[in-house]
């Protein structure tokens, strides 16, 4: 029986009440303004002091609510408004006085996150658009996530800022995202014609509305700001929306698909394993973006109020729970003065608000910042060498050397499916790291409690990080072949030094040392690459996916697949749920075989078959004879979006040169000794076209 070693790390998701953030780890990192350990928070002390100017103070006396005598789904709708003191719906639609850019509510308090003392801020407008920002205190981790509620064509600039151009000259691999930012799906659909002679296509379903929720919706972390996509823009949209109220309102409800299901203990949840429905549910309100896939249900009480709000991310139920709802005393939409949410690896963050209005804000507050290919926090040492020197072990993994404070602390795991950086106890209790915070991670196996661990500086190659961020893990990080135990890697490099170099992982060779080059993402050398080998790349809960074709025994599908690098002993990996996996699976037949997917710990097993493929095509290149795993059960600690079909691993990923550069959105897919350009090869005619 094959055994598989998979390493598929994920934090529980950041919570703003109840905004998640666009990642898969709990990790905010210091505002530049504030310092690494500042506690200044004098943005939300701005705030409250025009509140005292205008805002009115909470009061107590929320309405009970009316009977809800119908299941008709416009009289709940009805109810719902009346319950949170919004006028009917056709008085909304009719109101002249209630243009897109006038506030619909403003609200900020204290919580706990992470364990952290933190004080939070929320605003949203009539059409939808919202700001939210959370500072911890005593910490100085700052967060701020947005959407800027207008037309199609803010999403393509905002794509040609994060590329650092006009948006006239936005590279071909932003080309799409005014037509998909909105959340088109990228799973197989339906057979399609076209494709090569004798070869059944199973086309992607790109089934999203662009016209439906267009704008852009972008995060700022550490003067970082990010355009956000698929799970994480509709999560950000309808986790916001559905908890303000402003779902209900005529700007933003055509951008949504809403239903009422029956009062049913299992129509809350998508499986078995979900959440128990709370006691006193009257009705269950389901909602999607048009042309979506992520599903948010609202769980209202008998005084139609929502008590729940629950949605399915990553393979995972979150939960949050409404309560003490309350109105400003000069009018305005009811809002929960409590709010408490669960994530899925378990855990709570709660928020209290102590304020709240209708204050009016600049409309500059919502639209996405400009970005910076560099980040503010890191420097980029000049004439430090750019080919770094690293080591690949028998099984594919590639370990390089990082300082931390400028002591060479070891080997670490270069790992594009790590959404944070991750160092074991034993490295950062040597250091001395500054301890703080709680949290759960997530991995094959479950779900394990940690904590957060902070250095003054992070440095691989030129690039050097200030202040960077850790997630501990207790035990000895046993996922690489050959070094366990005392041989174990210090830790595990992902997104945030991913997010602030342009990274080459070298094509597969035998094991031993090898050489990558480590860049600023603006470098030079960057524009002389190959467009034919190009893709765009995706951020995805702040995990690199590409779109990428696969075919076995003239059946061809096209889905999104994860990059990851950490992930050995297989070229792909398809989830059950894939529909692309079920194609490539059925048209195998009885060529494959069963085997088991190791992951983080030795307990933790998968079942799974496997079977080749024929094909692979990515970035303007393919490979033939590529091995693919089709998990079959338990899979949910490695699901990654909804959009997605599954894994592209260390194995398919070692064929090539793979030059990933994060901050611009794409990756190079580059035959081993394929150099640059140079005299501009590969944008002529006949040149492959950029996947977008």
């Amino acid at each position: 029986m094959a055994s598989l070693q998979l390493v598929a790390w994920r934090a529980a998701p950041a919570t703003r009440l109840p905004l998640r953030a666009a990642a898969r780890r709990a990790v905010w990192q210091p505002s530049p303004a504030r310092g690494a350990r500042g506690s200044d928070l004098r943005p939300l002390a701005r705030v409250a002091a025009k509140a005292d100017e205008g805002d009115a103070p909470l009061v107590e006396g929320a309405s009970e609510g009316v009977a809800l005598d119908s299941a008709d789904a416009e009289e709940v709708l009805e109810c719902v408004r009346s319950a949170l003191g919004l006028p009917s719906g056709t008085t909304l639609a009719g109101s002249a006085a209630l243009s897109a850019a006038t506030p619909f509510c403003c609200v900020e308090g204290d919580g706990t996150y992470m364990g952290l003392h933190s004080r939070w801020r929320l605003q949203v407008r009539h059409d939808g658009a919202f700001h939210s920002e959370t500072v911890t205190v005593g910490q100085g981790l700052h967060y701020q996530q947005g959407y800027d509620g207008a037309s199609s064509g803010g999403a393509r600039e905002a794509a040609a800022r994060v590329a650092g151009v006009a948006a006239a000259e936005a590279p071909p691999f932003y080309a799409h995202v005014a037509a998909d930012a909105a959340g088109g799906g990228l799973e197989a659909g339906g057979e399609t014609e076209g494709g090569e002679a004798g070869v059944t296509s199973i086309g992607a379903d790109f089934g999203a509305d662009p016209d439906a929720t267009p704008g852009a919706a972008w995060t700022v972390e550490n003067g970082l700001a990010s355009l956000i996509e698929l799970d994480d823009r509709e999560d950000a949209l309808l986790s916001m929306w559905m908890r303000t109220g402003a779902w209900l309102l005529p700007h933003v409800r055509p951008r949504l698909r809403v239903s009422v299901e029956p009062v049913d203990r299992a129509s809350a949840s998508s499986d078995d394993d979900g959440p128990r429905m709370p006691e006193g549910v009257r009705a269950v309100v389901s909602a999607q973006l048009r042309g979506g896939k992520v599903v948010a249900k609202l769980l209202l009480g008998a005084a139609h109020l929502p008590l729940q709000l629950r949605m399915q991310m990553w393979g995972a139920h979150e939960v949050y729970e409404f309560s003490d709802w309350r109105a400003p005393s000069d009018g305005g939409c009811r809002f929960p003065a409590r709010v408490a949410h669960h994530p899925a690896s378990g855990g709570t963050d709660t928020y209290v608000a102590t304020r709240a209005g209708a204050s009016a804000v600049s409309n500059k507050l919502f639209a996405m910042p400009d970005v910076r290919a560099c980040a503010g926090d890191t420097e980029y040492v000049d004439g430090a060498p750019r080919v770094v020197r690293g080591r690949r072990t028998p099984g594919g993994h590639v370990l390089v050397r990082a300082l931390l404070d400028g002591r060479d602390c070891g080997e670490w795991l270069l790992d594009t499916g790590c959404s944070g950086l991750v160092v074991s106890k034993a490295t950062a209790d040597k250091l001395r790291m500054e301890t703080f915070g709680k949290l759960s991670i997530t991995s094959v196996g479950g779900s394990h409690q940690s904590q957060m661990r902070r250095c003054s500086t992070l440095q691989i190659g030129p690039v050097v990080q200030r202040a960077p961020l850790f997630l501990e893990i207790h035990d000895a990080i046993d996922v690489v072949d050959g070094a366990h135990g005392a041989n174990a890697p210090a830790g595990i490099i992902g997104w945030d030094f991913f997010r602030r170099a342009a990274v080459e992982l070298p094509a597969a060779g035998d094991a031993g040392a090898v050489d990558l080059q480590i860049l600023p993402p603006n470098d030079p050398y960057l524009d002389t690459l190959p467009q034919r080998h190009a893709a765009r790349l995706r951020l995805v809960g702040r995990v690199p996916h590409i779109e990428a074709s696969v075919e076995a025994h003239g059946v061809s599908a096209r889905t999104l697949f994860m990059l990851d690098s950490g992930a050995r002993g297989t070229d792909l990996i398809f989830h059950s749920s894939s529909d692309a996996g079920g194609a490539m699976l059925r048209a195998l037949g009885d060529r494959t075989s069963r085997m088991v997917v190791r992951g983080l710990t030795k307990a933790a097993r998968v079942q799974a078959r496997s079977g080749v493929l024929d094909r692979v095509e990515l970035g303007g290149v393919s490979a033939d004879e590529a091995m693919a795993v089709f998990l079959q059960n338990n899979d949910k600690a490695v699901e990654t979006s909804v959009f997605s079909g599954g894994m592209i691993c260390s194995g398919l990923l070692g064929r090539f040169r793979v030059l990933l550069n994060y901050a611009q959105g794409v990756a190079w897919f580059l035959p081993d000794g394929d150099a640059a350009e140079g005299d501009g090869e590969g944008d002529g005619e006949g040149a492959a076209p950029v996947a977008a």
